[in-house]
């Protein structure tokens, strides 16, 4: 069985909405994620409260809803709170800003951390920890410790686990583009994905 954690607790200060109800074209943005997934047995979805539980569930009933049990301001609170219902031994996690999830790349991280503590892809001295699978019980240890020291940032995660790092060239076999990659933070952004969603549908 494989697992997927999707981070959905995020609120746009600059669009001013919660990021998981943002709409590109029409769909709201945690609706593509769901969609995008269909391919994993178990999802997660990490939010900050329950006002949408039931909207969620009308798309799809087979989800599992988490909500963050420490009120700090860090994915890592999404991914520390939902780590206890995953069932398997490794987990991908997923930023629900990005909206275009191509199952090739979601496969191939999970063959990748196979004997690692992660697989997450890097361009450059960049890393994407939050398109990224891990072991389960080896990120627990490391996003418990993380909140232990107050260290809140997701890139120090990797300098806790053994990780196969992924060139993004291996990534552009299956994506070209890139789109798996990009974030939906602005205005401009919504726009840009608008003109590649019809891809995606």
């Amino acid at each position: 069985m494989r697992s997927a954690i999707i981070l959905a607790g995020g609120k746009s200060k600059r669009l001013g909405v919660d990021k998981a109800f943002v709409k590109l074209c029409n769909k709201e943005l945690l609706r593509w994620c769901i969609e995008g997934l269909s391919n994993i047995e178990e999802i997660i979805i990490s939010m900050k409260n329950n006002m949408y539980h039931d909207k969620i569930l009308s798309w799809n009933n087979k989800v599992r809803i988490v909500y963050d049990s420490l009120d700090l301001e860090s994915p890592l609170v999404g991914i520390y709170s939902s780590l206890p219902y995953i069932n398997s031994k490794y987990v991908y996690i997923h930023p629900v800003d990005s909206p275009f999830i191509i199952n090739e790349i979601v496969g191939y991280l999970f063959d990748n951390a196979e004997g690692f503590d992660a697989a997450i892809i890097k361009h450059n001295s960049f890393i994407e920890p939050l398109h990224a699978v891990y072991n389960k019980d080896n990120l627990s240890h490391a996003v418990n410790k993380a909140i232990y020291t107050d260290d809140l940032s997701v890139y120090g995660l990797a300098k806790e686990l053994n990780v196969n790092y992924i060139d993004i060239n291996e990534i552009k076999r299956f994506d070209r583009n890139l789109d798996f990659l990009i974030n939906i933070n602005r205005e401009e952004d919504l726009k840009n994905a608008g003109r590649i969603a019809r891809y995606y549908q």
